[in-house]
């Protein structure tokens, strides 16, 4: 059972790198984290660098993405870039 976040995060995040490897894609780094922030997941899809924020909720309100606020997003691409 999913009862505490940090453990619901965990399968999540597991979860969603099965996914994007099954899909073909590289898995290269997990949790980095950086001056802007954490970067979940770092996969490589060809020669692109993609950069993953997983969110896993108990609740279903709403998308994922809309969860994301527009400061965290920013702290990100931060964190992407310095990546």
């Amino acid at each position: 059972i999913l009862r505490t976040a940090p453990f619901r995060g965990r399968w999540a995040e597991d979860a969603a790198a099965r996914y994007l490897e099954e899909l073909g894609w590289r898995l290269v780094a997990r949790n980095v984290r950086l001056a802007g922030g954490e970067i979940d997941l770092v996969l490589r899809d060809g020669e692109v660098q993609v950069f993953v924020e997983v969110k896993a909720r108990q609740d279903s309100d709403g998308s994922a993405a809309a969860s994301v606020s527009p400061d965290k997003h920013w702290s990100r691409k931060l964190s992407a870039d310095s990546e």
